[in-house]
């Protein structure tokens, strides 16, 4: 076959249909309460995260949330929990309910379970214990708080006593005593109170001021004693350190010196008045 010498040979090209990659939903879930000890009747808030990790949309997604063993449906709470139906990649939504203890026991709340498409996703399991009855007790704590720590024989220091009831019922007959430091003395106040009583949440403050008498190192101990502990425990105040302040000799010395100088001065005028 004869062709123009101006016409060239055919080139061949390989052309490449590029490949799309598959998005692929992935649904992560992470369930968790705010308490694992509670006690019968108390409320347990319980939160579910749901997560799309993956790089496509989830869509016909469904939660299945069994109500657990022991637990009601807490007023104002909405249950079974609802979920929307897609969930973009990268997306990610928080479910909020809450349940009431009606049963004291220990109990396994199962996995949360999530369909989307054809997959199925689970959450993490764990366990609630629910106590039989709540315990009613005062409890009292002491604190013992100082303006200042440092301070020379002679000075004050201020001691503030803080008693606070953290139980869920009044403390009565409360009683705080202790003895003063072998090297202080009590020159305001009274470190010994008595109250009646110290309601749930409250304080009830007082204060005393202490002069240091002698050097050392001494802290102010004190015991407190209620209704609902007879024994009593015991509280103590930081170190308060007292020094013996330094002589300055400095207030002796100087007259001292110009006495010296005076009558050096007197004699040696004297001195020139007698050679004449």
């Amino acid at each position: 076959m004869e062709y123009p010498d101006t016409w060239s040979s055919p080139v061949k090209y390989a052309i490449e249909i590029p490949v799309i990659a598959e998005k692929i939903p992935n649904i992560v879930l992470t369930k968790s309460v705010d308490k694992t000890s509670l006690n019968k009747g108390d409320i347990v808030e319980f939160r579910i995260v749901v997560e799309n990790t993956g790089n496509g949309t989830a869509y016909n997604i469904t939660l299945d949330e069994k109500l657990p063993q022991g637990f009601t449906r807490a007023a104002g709470s909405s249950f079974p929990p609802a979920i929307q139906e897609e969930l973009k990649a990268g997306g990610s939504l928080e479910i909020l309910f809450a349940l009431k203890a009606v049963e004291s026991g220990s109990y396994n709340i199962e996995p949360t379970t999530v369909k989307y498409g054809s997959n199925i996703a689970r959450s993490n399991s764990f366990s609630i214990n629910v106590l039989d009855e709540k315990m009613e007790k005062s409890n009292l704590t002491t604190v013992i708080s100082l303006d200042k720590n440092n301070i020379f024989i002679g000075e004050s220091v201020k001691a503030t006593v803080k008693i606070t009831n953290n139980g869920n019922i009044s403390a009565e007959s409360i009683l705080i005593e202790g003895q003063i430091p072998k090297g202080m003395e009590v020159t305001e106040g009274d470190l010994r109170q008595v109250y009646k009583k110290i309601e749930p949440g409250e304080s009830e403050e007082y204060s005393a001021s202490l002069k240091a008498v002698e050097a050392g190192n001494y802290s102010i101990k004190l015991k407190t004693i209620y209704s609902d502990d007879s024994t009593g425990f015991s509280s103590n105040s930081d170190t308060i350190n007292i020094t013996e302040k330094e002589k300055n000799y400095l207030y002796i010395l100087i007259p001292t010196i110009i006495i010296i100088v005076g009558i050096v001065l007197f004699i040696m005028k004297r001195h020139k008045e007698y050679k004449f």
